[in-house]
């Protein structure tokens, strides 16, 4: 029994790896089922499967189920293990990572700081899980909009993976790279651009120049590229990216399916608008391919695709992608996320062009009903930062 669970995960991961959520999602369900039985549900065996089985799900765009697995692997970690223990802290991890990709910003960020503050007092400040839950943190904070903060908790990442794990570790490029994102957020490029150069050159050296790791790499610095304006080179570098990605994972993928989604959007900077149109519809394909119609991957490339045919003049596709892209950002991610405001803006686009000046502004009216109560929500997180520090420390 316990082989043929090692067995069921070692399939999972290697279908996961393949692109093959589905099939990866099916394997893992079976691990869980015989974890079950051959453990017992209050057993931690059976919680990590749980929670493997709960992150396939996520993967795979189907967040109804996701959400209530990392719920019950949450609780039964924290009776299987007791709340002052670092694996009831990763599973927290977990499930605050989960919010995060929802747009739930609020509830991961309660989360984080509670898995921070569990570490803190099992691993100590000097532990490389201290430091993921920092890296974590920090990117909360990121998608939150707070740039200071979120760098602050990359700092604070980068120095703890480099004092316990050696500069010459992946975890330790992995927060450089983060670092070198928020701070291109910031418009601090030139040492954004230091920051990436460096990770990729890290990850050059553990994983060679043709994984996937330096492909993902390249597709960031490439993006940093695209941001500054310069697009021929953003449209090499993509292109290097996308063929090291598709060599080593196959054109099915999803990391093939976001490089390729990237080199359509600097196509389509370029002014090269068919090019542009081509990438961005194949990466689409992909990733319904994939993910299916309700995962908000496949909702921006809805919005993506759906505004480059409006700009160039093919307005009853465009306003179906549109339409397609709203209803998928409300399935998974629901109303009250900001994502929505982007196609919401562009149908209202659509509408003025039509003379439809009323349905336009009742469209405009539910976007920015949308950014204030995220927004409100926002404040009230800011006016808890004094709260926030006694957890992080100064």
């Amino acid at each position: 029994m316990k082989e043929d669970i090692l067995r069921l995960n070692a399939a999972a991961r290697a279908l996961r790896q393949d692109g093959r959520l589905g099939d990866a999602v099916k394997a893992a369900e079976q691990a869980v089922k015989l974890a079950e039985s051959y453990y017992g549900s209050w057993h931690s065996e059976y919680v990590t499967n749980l929670s493997v089985l709960a992150t396939l799900c996520e993967e795979l765009g189907d967040y109804t189920r996701a959400e209530p697995l990392y719920l019950e692997s949450c609780s039964l970690a924290r009776e299987v293990f007791g709340r002052n223990n670092l694996e009831y802290a990763i599973v927290l991890s977990n499930l605050a990572l989960f919010y995060e990709t929802l747009g739930r910003y609020r509830d991961s960020l309660q989360l984080c700081l509670e898995s921070l503050q569990i570490k803190r007092e099992c691993v100590g400040e000097d532990h490389p899980s201290f430091g993921m839950s920092l890296n974590n943190l920090g990117g909360v904070y990121e998608e939150m909009g707070f740039y200071p903060q979120a760098e602050e908790m990359y700092r604070r990442a980068v120095e703890v993976f480099g004092a316990a794990l050696g500069t010459a570790h992946s975890d330790y490029a992995m927060a450089l790279g983060n670092l070198g994102v928020v701070l291109a957020k910031m418009g601090e490029l030139q040492r954004a651009e230091e920051l990436l150069k460096q990770a990729m050159e890290i990850n050059k050296a553990i994983f060679g120049l043709r994984h996937t790791q330096y492909g993902a790499d390249l597709n960031t610095l490439a993006l940093l590229r695209w941001v500054n304006g310069e697009y021929d080179q953003a449209i090499s570098m993509f292109q290097t990216a996308t063929e090291i990605l598709r060599e080593a994972l196959g054109q099915r993928h999803q990391q093939y399916a976001t490089a390729l989604h990237n080199l359509g959007l600097a196509f389509w900077s370029k002014g090269l608008y068919a090019e542009a149109k081509k990438h961005l519809r194949e990466s689409l394909d992909i990733t319904r391919r994939i993910l299916g119609d309700n995962h908000k991957a496949v909702a921006l490339y809805y919005t993506n695709l759906g505004s480059l045919l409006c700009e160039i003049g093919e307005d009853p596709e465009g306003e179906k992608l549109l339409e397609k892209a709203l209803r998928a950002y409300k399935t998974c991610c629901g109303e009250e996320n900001t994502a929505i405001v982007q196609p919401l803006c562009r149908l209202a686009a659509i509408a003025a062009r039509w003379n439809q000046i009323l349905v336009a502004l009742q469209l405009l009216g539910r976007a920015t009903n949308v950014e204030d109560r995220v927004l409100s929500g926002v404040v009230r997180s800011a006016n808890e930062r004094q709260r926030i520090k006694s957890f992080t420390g100064p």
